[in-house]
């Protein structure tokens, strides 16, 4: 690793390095199969329901 964080930065910033992660799999966006509207949709009711019970068992 280079002591000089300006030339790592230029590096790092650079459209060559840029190009190359906007290009890897893992950086790609996920299938849109309703698997994040229903995992949404489950962690609303999750909080929900948190909510609820953590009222409920403050009027105890």
């Amino acid at each position: 690793m280079t002591d000089n964080p300006a030339i790592f930065r230029n590096l790092a910033c650079s459209d060559m390095v840029r190009k190359a992660l906007q290009n890897h799999a893992k950086h790609q966006p996920i299938a849109n199969d309703d698997r994040i509207d229903s995992l949404l949709s489950r962690l609303a009711e999750a909080e929900a329901t948190a909510k609820r019970d953590r009222d409920f068992a403050g009027t105890k």
